[in-house]
């Protein structure tokens, strides 16, 4: 059975060794990975399909025109992992996301909780075809107040309209465009059965440094409820230090990282 496709998303002229090895897990797993920037990038594991961004969202709509993005990668990923779904091209995974098992089974959507309950879009599929990716892109491109939007955003933009000063990029929550539309959407359309539970993606350890020290992981490998873990920490130092006893020194052994 051929295993779903994995698409993701950099920016800068290299790939970071911690983000290196978490692809190569994809791969290990049997997963085809796209890798979409907009110009070459160094370090990209062998066997990855490297693809232009640029056939997925205009470069220029992410910078040229919205240079307040400039400090706000999360937003642009965001963006173009909406964009790349709605191409069909595959699962949206974040590239700090390391895969321990197969990604697991899913339907109409794919999307995990994080520990606090709260979905997270660092992994997501939605069909092609499903109203969210337009309707996102759309609000972002028109800067327009859309139903997903919090009640705070709407009271500074009439403040700020009564004072005579723009609503800009900057007066959006941080995941006006991210979390808060998918959100939305799940609730709306009766989709809240099929989110995975936090372990799936969101296990606790992956807050803190735990996975870079000599920890007990082994239980975690082992639960067939957890699929990968998407490291909110990655600090450099931790990766190159990470050794025996701990999950990254594991992961770096596996897959050939000394």
């Amino acid at each position: 059975m051929t295993k779903p496709t994995i698409g993701t998303f950099w920016v800068g002229p290299r790939l970071r060794d911690f983000e290196h090895l978490c692809i190569r897990t994809w791969l290990a797993q049997g997963h085809p990975v796209k890798f979409f920037s907009y110009e070459p990038v160094d370090n990209v594991p062998d066997g990855v399909e490297l693809r232009d961004a640029q056939e997925v969202f205009d470069r220029a709509r992410l910078f040229e025109e919205a240079p307040e993005l400039a400090k706000k990668p999360f937003t642009q990923a965001n963006l173009f992992r909406l964009a790349m779904l709605m191409k069909g091209e595959g699962v949206w995974c974040d590239s700090d996301l390391a895969l321990v098992r197969p990604l697991p089974e899913f339907k109409d959507i794919l999307v995990g909780r994080e520990k606090n309950g709260r979905l997270c879009n660092a992994i997501i599929w939605l069909p092609s075809d499903h109203p969210l990716m337009p309707t996102v892109i759309e609000a972002f491109l028109s800067r327009s107040m859309p139903p997903w939007t919090y009640a705070k955003p709407w009271w500074k933009r009439i403040w700020k309209s009564a004072l005579g000063v723009p609503f800009t990029l900057h007066d959006y929550p941080k995941h006006q465009w991210g979390r808060h539309p998918i959100e939305y959407f799940v609730k709306n359309e009766g989709l809240t059965d099929q989110v995975k539970d936090y372990k799936a993606f969101y296990y606790p350890v992956i807050y803190d440094d735990y996975l870079f020290k000599p920890n007990p992981y082994q239980h975690i490998i082992d639960d067939p409820a957890v699929s990968g873990l998407h490291c909110f920490y990655k600090r450099t130092p931790d990766y190159e230090s990470a050794g025996e006893g701990s999950f990254v020194g594991w992961l770096k052994d596996k897959y050939g990282f000394s």
